[in-house]
Parts: C-alpha cells; sequence; structure tokens
C-alpha cells in the first residue's frame, strides 16, 4: 500500500516540532533519534532542486507497507534509471540538529531483486553550519539486489589520517556538527559507457531505520 507524502506547508511545520525536540540530543549519545516511517515520511522528501537537475532520477516519495527492515513501514523512493550514463536518487529531511554528541549515522536500504547487480551503491550526506557546507560520505557502499543493506558512517574525528568523510570538507563537518542542516541518503546507480553499462531501472527503492545515536 502506498501513500503520497504531504504538501510543502505540513513540512515546514513538522520540522520545525521535530527538530527543536531532536535538538537536544545532541548532548546524550544515550537518547538516539530515529527515523522508522511507521506511518509517516517523517519530513523525509525530495529535494526541489533534484527535479531539475538531469542525473537525479528520484521521481516520487511515500511510506510503504511492502517491505521493512523492522516494524511495518519504509520510505519507498520511485526511480527511473536510465542505465546509460552515472545517475542518482537522493531524499533527505531538513532542520536544525545538534549531533556532536553521537558516534555515527546508519540507514537500511533495500534494493529489490529485480535491479541491476552490482552497479548500485549508497553514501549519506550531510549539510552543515551556517554556510550550509555540503559534505559527504567518502567511500560509496555497494548495494545487495533482494536484500536490505546497512550503510553506516562515522561522526568520530578520530586520529589526523583519512577520515569516513570526502575530501578537505570533513574540518568543515567537525568543526559544524553542533549545526547540521540537513541528513541526506543518496542511491547512485554507476553506470557509465562503454565499460560499465547497466539495464535501465524503472522501479522503487526502499530506505528504513536512518538512526543516529
Amino acid at each position: 500500500m502506498y501513500k503520497s507524502v504531504g504538501s510543502a506547508v505540513n513540512f515546514v511545520l513538522g520540522v520545525f516540532i521535530i527538530f527543536s525536540v531532536s535538538a537536544s540530543y545532541g548532548v546524550d549519545a544515550e537518547d538516539e533519534i530515529r527515523f522508522d516511517f511507521e506511518g509517516s515520511a517523517q519530513k523525509w522528501m525530495i529535494p526541489d532542486w533534484a527535479y531539475y537537475q538531469g542525473d537525479h532520477k528520484a521521481r516520487e516519495v511515500g511510506i510503504s507497507s511492502d517491505i521493512a527492515s523492522s516494524g511495518k513501514g519504509s520510505l519507498e523512493i520511485m526511480c527511473d534509471f536510465p542505465g546509460d550514463v552515472w545517475a542518482a536518487a537522493l531524499v533527505e529531511v531538513q532542520g536544525d540538529m545538534d549531533l556532536s554528541g553521537y558516534d555515527g549515522i546508519s540507514v537500511d536500504i533495500y534494493l529489490p531483486g529485480d535491479a541491476p547487480k552490482g552497479l548500485f551503491a549508497a553514501r549519506l550526506i550531510l549539510t552543515v553550519g551556517e554556510g550550509w557546507f555540503f559534505t559527504e560520505m567518502r567511500e560509496a557502499v555497494p548495494l545487495k539486489t533482494g536484500e536490505w543493506t546497512k550503510v553506516w558512517v562515522s561522526l568520530d574525528k578520530g586520529g589526523e589520517g583519512r577520515t569516513a568523510w570526502k575530501g578537505r570538507k570533513e574540518k568543515r563537518l567537525y568543526r559544524n556538527l553542533d549545526k547540521v542542516r540537513k541528513i541526506a541518503v543518496r542511491i547512485e546507480y554507476d553506470a557509465s559507457p562503454p565499460h560499465r553499462m547497466g539495464p535501465r531501472y524503472e522501479g522503487p527503492v526502499y530506505i528504513d531505520n536512518v538512526v543516529i545515536k
């Protein structure tokens, strides 16, 4: 069963309520933040800019009771990947969160069994700070068809070596973990001619249990 996401007005009003509560979680890592999509999309949406970006192929998002990694609901992203070029589907939630007391973020992603094998991967992305800096995972996690894949990324700076985040932008991330503006999940179909080609995939990808702890 499929239900469409609510209006943009409800999105704006709901985000304020959710993140006014969630902002205090950054102090105590025992208070995890969870998006489980049980009966609601919990303000996750396709950003407006993605509809006008040629390589972003998410068409519609809503809740589904067809499959879930736990509970009864998940977020269903309807996609249309052409298969002959790199393309992605991105969904995000926006608000003001203090994640400075957390170790990492995880999300469960289900790729149906009829999707092309070996070409799909996923990353978590954060937008942080007063300048709304965009920072993504350094390495995409391959997705397996017909099963759930857990994608996890650390929020711990660790040592001075290679971190979980791409390039030099991780410095902005660690300086601004108390001002996280957006959390996004990006599904990537890595088809690039002539050596990496795949069939077109027009269908759903599911995400569930976005957990920050």
